[in-house]
This record gives C-alpha cells, structure tokens and sequence, in this order.
C-alpha cells in the first residue's frame, strides 16, 4: 500500500507551550512556524524548541520530494501522566479525524516522551521516530550555562522537581528528625519503608488508578479510604493489645473483641453505605440487601463487644470453663436472640417495601399501556 499522506508531529509532553498560550494541537506549517518563534523568544533554551524546528525541517525534506505532508505539533499536560497522554490522544484524533494520514513520522527530544508511541500507533502508523539531540559545546563556561538551566529546569518543572529535589529532601529530612530526637537507629528503617511504598506506587500505577477513580466516582473512593485507615486502626489495637499481655490470653482475645473489633465493623458499615450511596444514585431497588447486611454487622458488633467485655473481666490467669460461665451469666445470649429477631425483621420489612414498590411500578405502567376506552354515547 503506497503512503499518500504524512504527517509529522512534534511531541511536547509536558506542554511548554501551552504554559505561554500556545494551545495545541497546532498544525500547518505556519501556524507550527508561528508557534516556534513565539515559543523559541520566550524559551530560547527550552529542548522543545529544537523538536519544532526540526519536524518542520523533515516535513520541507518530505515536501521536497513531492510528497504530501502536513506538520503538527500535539502537546500534552504539565501535569504529565495520563492527562497528558489523554490531551495528545484527542489532539491526534481530531487531526485525522479533518485530514487523514497513511503515516506519522514522530519527532521527540527525550527518552520520556517515547511513551506516548503506543497513543500514535493506535490511531495510526508510525513511519519513523526522530529523536533531537541538542550537540552543546564541552567548554568550561557552556558546562556551567548548562548546569544553571538544569537546575532551573528542575526547580521550576513539577514532573522534575518531584524526583531530583523531592526524594533527597525526604531523605535528609527523615535523617534530620531522627537525630534530633534521638532515633537515629530507626531512620533507615523508616526511610526503607517510605521509599519501598512510593516505588511500589508508581510501579504499579496505583497512584493514577486512584486518580481516575477519584474523579470517576469521589464518594466512594473517599469511603473507601475512611474504611481503610478504620481497618488499620483496628489491626494496630489489636498489635498493642497483644503486646500488652505478651501473647495470646482470653483477657487479650477480650480487650480486642471490645476495642477493635468496632473499628473493623465501622471499616465495614462504611464500605456498605457507600454501597448504599451508589445504589440510591442509580435507583437500584435491590438497596434493601445491603440494609439487611448492615443490620447484620450491626448485630454482630453488639455480641461481640458485649462477649469482649465479658471476657475483659476476667482474671488474667482463667480457664475456658470460667470463660464460658462468665459469657454464659452475662446477658449475651438475650442479646443474641434480639439481634437475631431484629435482623430477621429488617429482612423481611425491606423485602416487603421492595415486593410493594414494583407491584406500584407494574400498576402504574399497565396503566399506560391500556388506558381507558371512552364511554359510548
């Protein structure tokens, strides 16, 4: 199949340009020209620069031998990630979706930017990659210019900043705080811990996967989170509590039963009202499953709090059998029956409002599928 068409596209992934006005995608060869000397009389330093110009340098080589191209420039989001690779998704299929190309000769200045390689091929077929490497004079005096617009760039540049000034200033931060208190000993330790989540983070792309399932739906990603840090308190009660008696007691097994068990059931009762919150948004009438759910961990909390307090009261040396009298002279077991009852009679009372509420729905749409006959004179 013989290529008609070309286009070639400059990439600024972190939108240098749209951070001085410069909206993209810009596309034909005066607009792109246009854009370069604006960009290149405020940003003469800026590598961007160099990728402009030299896509419009393969677009006039192109030209030259008659071929039909075109020359853009897609810009992506200072905020990188996937905002950027969406802007640039959008701005390549709104440049096709005009004027189709059989090809794109991609033109980018860093090895970063090669992300956005699978974003073009899903739209269209790369031809070639060109990638700009500025050549910069190995003086003395050009090494220090060069120095000075690195550490301009990453002061000034978020996507840099966070790794070349971000995770050295954690590091001396965490070494300073320690020596300062004392704990010197549990620095590395803690610094450890705090690098190995973060890498695991971005390793796995959690942090973006939380970033669209924020904005896809904040109510319960935020539950969701409230439900967590619940479990986590939960499960440190439960370390201290076992710390505490040095291992596993009826007293211990009480202690948490009464103090974190209902940390776990708040964890758990959030996760269901955001269950709740969505079925309600979308007027699922099957709501009444989680209510009962939520009855049922209610219900459950009660007893086992009640049981925990039982055994608290115990001497810490007891036996099983004093264990079971304590719980069994306790009011548990009337408790149980009328958590029991109450559960059976949110169950039945939420399936009776749901059997009414679709006998309502049925009357009401039989009724506009047959609608009276007038009377006959």
């Amino acid at each position: 199949m013989a290529i008609k068409r070309i286009l070639v596209a400059a990439v600024d992934v972190d939108d240098d340009l749209g951070n001085l006005g410069i909206k993209g995608p810009v596309v034909g060869k005066e607009n792109v020209l246009d854009a370069a000397i604006k960009f290149g009389l405020k940003r003469p330093e800026d590598s961007d620069l160099n990728t402009i110009f030299a896509a419009l340098s393969i677009a006039e080589m192109l030209r030259s031998q008659s071929v039909d191209v075109e020359v853009a420039i897609l810009t992506g989001s200072s905020k990188g990630g996937v905002e950027a690779d969406m802007n640039i998704r959008r701005q390549l299929l709104k440049i096709v979706s005009k004027k189709p190309v059989d090809g794109v000769v991609l033109v980018l200045d860093s090895p970063e930017d090669e992300k956005v390689i699978p974003i073009i091929q899903d739209i269209a077929p790369i031809i070639s990659i060109k990638k700009v490497v500025v050549e910069q004079s190995r003086g003395l005096e050009q090494t220090y210019v060069l120095l000075y617009k690195f550490i301009r760039k990453v002061t000034e540049e978020r996507r840099f900043a966070r790794y070349v000034l971000g995770v050295p200033g954690l590091i001396l931060f965490i070494f300073s705080l320690f020596s300062i208190t004392g704990l010197i000993s549990y620095s590395i330790p803690v610094l450890g811990t705090i690098l190995g989540l973060y890498m695991i983070v971005k390793g796995y792309g959690i942090d973006e996967a939380l970033k669209m399932w924020w904005k896809s739906n904040p109510i319960a990603a935020a539950m969701s989170l409230l439900a967590i840090s619940m479990f986590i308190i939960s499960l440190a009660v439960t370390y201290l509590t076992f710390s505490q008696y040095g291992g596993i007691t009826l007293k211990a097994i009480g202690d948490i039963m009464a103090n974190a068990f209902p940390f776990m059931s708040i964890g758990i009762t959030i996760m269901i009202l955001s269950r709740i919150v969505e079925k309600i948004r979308t007027r699922d009438l099957t709501i009444w499953r989680e209510a009962t759910v939520l009855s049922v961990v209610t219900a459950i909390t009660i007893v086992m709090v009640q049981v925990g307090r039982a055994l608290s009261s115990l001497p810490v040396k007891s036996t099983y059998s004093q264990a079971l009298r304590k719980i069994i002279s306790s009011d548990v077991i009337r408790t149980i029956i009328v958590a029991s009852l109450s559960v059976l009679g949110v169950a039945i009372a939420m399936a009776l409002v749901e059997r009414w509420i679709l006998e309502k729905e049925t009357t009401v749409e039989d009724g506009h599928e047959h609608p009276a006959l007038p009377s006959q004179p």
